[in-house]
């Protein structure tokens, strides 16, 4: 396991290869996200990637375009396929610079076929994540992406909105 380290300003991201997640997010010592334990388990770190979708599917299985898909669970403590495959594989570094990172994912198995991209970027204030699949598989297929994010709790947590953009 390998943990890149990016820094910008007053910000720092650490970000492993195992599972793509960010183990950590700080502005100078205050951390913005859950700081990870660096222990190459998903669920320990600060947020991981969703991919090729969030969540479960029901029952484990989905028709689409009149054909039905049929899902086996991916981790052994939850009975459904649970939040795709991209946090739970090992992700290869394409590009790593002191304020950027972009790693790279490909699955071959079971109904997915598909290749996945991280890019992060710090800026003196911002941190920007790019989530980008491409389906390589031979059929047409639903995707989806996202990100499972822990926020630090303290009786002090204020988490604010201002915007959502999509593109």
């Amino acid at each position: 396991m390998t943990i890149y380290t990016l820094s910008h300003g007053s910000l720092k991201l650490d970000v492993s290869d195992q599972g793509g997640v960010i183990e950590g997010f700080w502005r100078d010592t205050t951390p913005l996200l859950r700081p990870g334990k660096k222990s190459g388990v998903a669920t320990d770190a600060s947020c991981f990637p969703l991919v090729p979708f969030a969540n479960r599917v029901s029952g484990n299985r989905f028709v689409w375009q009149g054909r039905e898909y049929q899902l086996q669970p991916n981790v052994e403590w939850d009975a459904h396929y649970l939040h795709g495959d991209g946090w739970l594989g090992e992700w290869q570094c394409v590009s790593h610079s002191d304020d950027s990172l972009c790693l790279v994912y490909e699955h071959r198995s079971g109904v997915y076929h598909y290749r996945v991209s991280q890019a992060f970027h710090l800026t003196a204030d911002t941190l920007t994540v790019t989530l980008s699949v491409t389906n390589q598989g031979a059929e047409t297929l639903p995707f989806g992406t996202g990100w499972h994010p822990y926020f630090p709790l303290s009786p002090q947590t204020r988490i604010q909105a201002q915007q959502l953009a999509l593109e």
